[in-house]
């Protein structure tokens, strides 16, 4: 599993994560494109940094890439119906 597929992951067993990437998921939700990649780009991170305090990631193991390709994995996740 790559790092971002674990941060991918991770968000779908944590609720308030997982609140956040449907909301994300959602058409119309946001009023451009620029204001849903940073709201992808700010749930990888915060994401990473929450796995990484509760201990279920290392900080070494991951980079900004990590965190980049993690938020394009939420800009194409769908949500299950």
């Amino acid at each position: 599993m790559t790092g971002e597929d674990h941060i991918l992951a991770w968000v779908t067993s944590s609720k308030p994560h997982y609140d956040r990437l449907l909301r994300i998921a959602k058409p119309g939700n946001f009023h451009s494109d620029i204001n849903r990649a940073h709201a992808c780009t700010m749930l990888a991170a915060n994401a990473l940094q929450a796995m990484v305090k509760c201990n279920d990631a290392y900080k070494s193991d991951h980079d900004a890439g990590t965190v980049l390709r993690a938020a394009v994995l939420f800009s194409e996740w769908e949500a299950p119906e």
